[in-house]
C-alpha cells in the first residue's frame, strides 16, 4: 500500500541528521597543469588515455553531453587558431581528440551542404556560438585571426558517427547575411558573420543574439549586432525576430525597469554572460552600447521571454560605465545593495533558479581588472550575492592538491576561460593554461530537471536527493516514489506529477 506521511514519527530517527552539501562553494583542482601556455598531447585521434590533454587555450567553443564536456577550437599554443575538437570524460576523468587538425590556422572542409562526412571539417577559430541538441552539437561563426576574417557559417557534429555536416551560412568569410523580412522565417535567410554572440534552446530551436563583426579594407566596418534570429533545426531556416539590421540604432531602448515591452531592446554588445529558463533567456553586460549612446562595458541585466518576443530590463544601469562600479556587500549575504558591476568576457550557468556569474573583466570601487570572483543573481528575490573569489581581482590562482576540494582553493583571475555546466556542477578551464577546475554551487532548494525516480540524484538540479530539510519543486517532470522519499514542502508545477508505488513512502514535513 502506498504511504503520503505528515510528520510521522516513524521516520524521525531515519532522518534526523541534518543534510550538509559536500563541498559547496568550493573548488577542486581535477586536470592539467597549472602552468601557462602548455602544449597539446594529441595521443591517437579517437583514442582516451590518462595522457591526452587539449593543451593552453582561451576562447573555445564549448558543450555538455551525456556527462561529457566538450571543446573545439579557441587561441592556443604555441599561438594561433585551432579547430581540434576534444571530449572529456567525466566518468575516466581522461581527454580524448575526436576531430579537426593538430596544427594551427587551418581552413574548414565543407563538403556538400546537409550531407555528413568524414571529411567534414570546420575551420580553426575562435569565439564561435554554440548549441547543444537532441544528442548533437552545433557551432555558427567565429574569427579567425590569420584571415582577419568572420564566419556566419553553422555546422552540426553527431558524436554517435563523428562527423561534422554543414548545414547553412557560406564558406567564406565576411558573409553580411540576409534579414529578409522580420519574423518570417525563408531558406535565404541568414545572420552576417560575427563572434562573442549569445545562443541558447528552446523549444526545439535555436536562438541567436548579438555578437561583433570588424572588416578591415577600404571602407571597414565595426559592427556590434542587438539583433535576436531563430533557427528551426526541422526546416534548417533562419527567422530574424527582434532588434536591428546590420548594427544600425545601437543604443538600447531600457523602458521601465522590471516591465516587459515589445519596443524595449539591449543595446548591441559582445561577450555578454547568457543563461536560459522556461523558455526565458537572460544577457547580462558585456561590452557594447547604453541607452544615451557610446560604447562601454555594461552592467546591465535583461530577460528576454520567446513565447512574447518581449525584452525586460530587471537589473544594473541603463547608463555608462561611470554609473556601474560593483558594490561587494558582505560575502555570502544577499542585499538590495549588492550589485556586480559593468563586466565582459567571463563564463555563467544556471541553477536553482539563480544566474551564476564567474571571472571576466569588470569594474569594482572605479578600477577595473581580471577578476577571480563568482556571483549568483536569485530570481526569485532579485538580489545579487558575492559568493567567492577576492574583492581586487587580479590575482594568482591557488591551487592546493590535484582531485582534493578546499575552501581556500581558487582558480587565477581571468578572461575569456572556458566553461561546462554538467551533473549539478560547474566546469572551468583557466584562460591560457590547461588547468580544469570544479566548482560546487550551494543549493538550497530542490528543483527538479528531469522525469524520474525520487531517489536518483540524476532527477534533481542540485544533485542530490531530498531530505526533510528541502522545500522541493516539481518543474512540469514525473517523478516516482519506489521506496522512502522526503520532503520539508513539495510544489507542482504546470504538469509536475507524482507516483507513489505500492509499499512506497513519501514524507512531508519533518
Amino acid at each position: 500500500m502506498k504511504k503520503l506521511l505528515l510528520s510521522s514519527l516513524f521516520f524521525v530517527t531515519l532522518v534526523s541528521k541534518s543534510f550538509s552539501q559536500t563541498n559547496a562553494n568550493d573548488w577542486t583542482w581535477i586536470k592539467g597543469s597549472t602552468l601557462p601556455n602548455q602544449l597539446a598531447s594529441y595521443g591517437v585521434k579517437g583514442v582516451e588515455t590518462p595522457y591526452n590533454d587539449p593543451g593552453s587555450r582561451s576562447r573555445a567553443a564549448t558543450w555538455v553531453l551525456n556527462n561529457k564536456l566538450y571543446l573545439m577550437g579557441g587561441y592556443g599554443s604555441p599561438g594561433g587558431a585551432k579547430n581540434d575538437l576534444w571530449v572529456f570524460d567525466l566518468n575516466t576523468n581522461n581527454w580524448t581528440w575526436l576531430s579537426g587538425s593538430n596544427m594551427l590556422d587551418q581552413l574548414g572542409n565543407y563538403g556538400t551542404k546537409g550531407v555528413p562526412a568524414s571529411t567534414n571539417v570546420p575551420g580553426s577559430r575562435v569565439n564561435p556560438v554554440t548549441w547543444t541538441y537532441n544528442n548533437k552539437l552545433y557551432l555558427m561563426g567565429g574569427y579567425v585571426n590569420t584571415y582577419g576574417s568572420y564566419y556566419n557559417d553553422l555546422w552540426e557534429y553527431d558524436p554517435s558517427t563523428n562527423m561534422w555536416t554543414w548545414l547553412k551560412g557560406s564558406n567564406t568569410f565576411n558573409d553580411e547575411g540576409i534579414y529578409g523580412t522580420q519574423g518570417v522565417a525563408n531558406p535565404n535567410n541568414v545572420p552576417g558573420a560575427r563572434e562573442l554572440s549569445s545562443g541558447w534552446v528552446y523549444n526545439n530551436k535555436f536562438y541567436l543574439f548579438g555578437g561583433y563583426y570588424y572588416l578591415y579594407g577600404v571602407k571597414p566596418k565595426n559592427i556590434l549586432f542587438n539583433d535576436v534570429w531563430e533557427y528551426d533545426p526541422a526546416t534548417n531556416n533562419w527567422r530574424w525576430i527582434k532588434g536591428n539590421k546590420s548594427g544600425l540604432d545601437l543604443q538600447g531602448i531600457y523602458g521601465t525597469k522590471g516591465v516587459a515591452a515589445s519596443a524595449n531592446t539591449p543595446g548591441a554588445r559582445k561577450s555578454s554572460f547568457t543563461w536560459t529558463n522556461n523558455g526565458k533567456a537572460y544577457i547580462f553586460g558585456g561590452n557594447g552600447w547604453y541607452a544615451s549612446g557610446g560604447q562601454t562595458t555594461l552592467s546591465d541585466l535583461w530577460e528576454y521571454d520567446v513565447l512574447t518576443n518581449n525584452w525586460r530590463w530587471i537589473s544594473g544601469s541603463n547608463a555608462d560605465n561611470t554609473q556601474a562600479d560593483g558594490v561587494l556587500g558582505v560575502k555570502g549575504i544577499p542585499a538590495t545593495t549588492n550589485f556586480v558591476g559593468a563586466r565582459e568576457q567571463g563564463s555563467s550557468f544556471f541553477s536553482n533558479n539563480k544566474l551564476f556569474i564567474l571571472g571576466g573583466y569588470g569594474k569594482i570601487s572605479s578600477s577595473y581588472n581580471t577578476r577571480d570572483d563568482i556571483w549568483e543573481y536569485d530570481l526569485s528575490t532579485n538580489l545579487w550575492t558575492w559568493l567567492k573569489g577576492s574583492s581586487t581581482g587580479g590575482t594568482s590562482g591557488v591551487y592546493g592538491t590535484q582531485g582534493v576540494s578546499d575552501p581556500n582553493n581558487n582558480p587565477a583571475a581571468s578572461t575569456l576561460h572556458l566553461g561546462w555546466y554538467a551533473n549539478s556542477k560547474y566546469y572551468m578551464m583557466e584562460s591560457e593554461i590547461n588547468t580544469l577546475w570544479r566548482y560546487v554551487p550551494t543549493c538550497t532548494q530542490v528543483i527538479s530537471i528531469s522525469s524520474g525516480n525520487w531517489n536518483n540524484v540524476n532527477t534533481w538540479a542540485c544533485g542530490r536527493i531530498p531530505t526533510t530539510n528541502d522545500e522541493v519543486t516539481i518543474n512540469g517532470h514525473t517523478v516516482s516514489v519506489a521506496g522512502n522519499g522526503f520532503a520539508k514542502k513539495i510544489i507542482k508545477k504546470s504538469g509536475g506529477t507524482i507516483n507513489i508505488a505500492n509499499g512506497a513512502n513519501l514524507q512531508i514535513g519533518n
